[in-house]
């Protein structure tokens, strides 16, 4: 699979993230689409921040008649969480360390 990968400001997310009811930095990764987006986020955070083991969350969007993105169907709880990605960017920059 050959994906697109770009960087994106918050507010490039701001209609996935109202569609699913949370502030734009919630927003990890979307792909979208002319009628339809799947997207990757987390729970808004309290106050001490993201939680480690808060998981990562997958939702399809799709656009209703008047156009506005809506989620399809309730999200799916991935495997994942924070801690996970945490320990993978560090070891990626480790190896990155270790070239240097």
């Amino acid at each position: 699979m050959n994906t697109k990968t770009e960087w994106h400001r918050a507010p490039d997310f701001a209609e996935f993230a109202e569609a699913l009811g949370v502030p734009t930095d919630c927003i990890m990764a979307a792909l979208p689409g002319p009628k339809k987006a799947t997207v990757l986020y987390t729970a808004e955070p309290d106050e001490h921040g993201f939680d480690p083991d808060e998981p990562i969350l997958c939702a399809y969007l799709a656009r209703d008649a008047d156009g506005i993105l809506r989620t399809t169907d309730v999200p799916i709880r991935l495997a994942l969480t924070w801690a996970d990605i945490e320990a993978d960017i560090e070891r990626a920059m480790e190896k990155f360390d270790d070239r240097a």
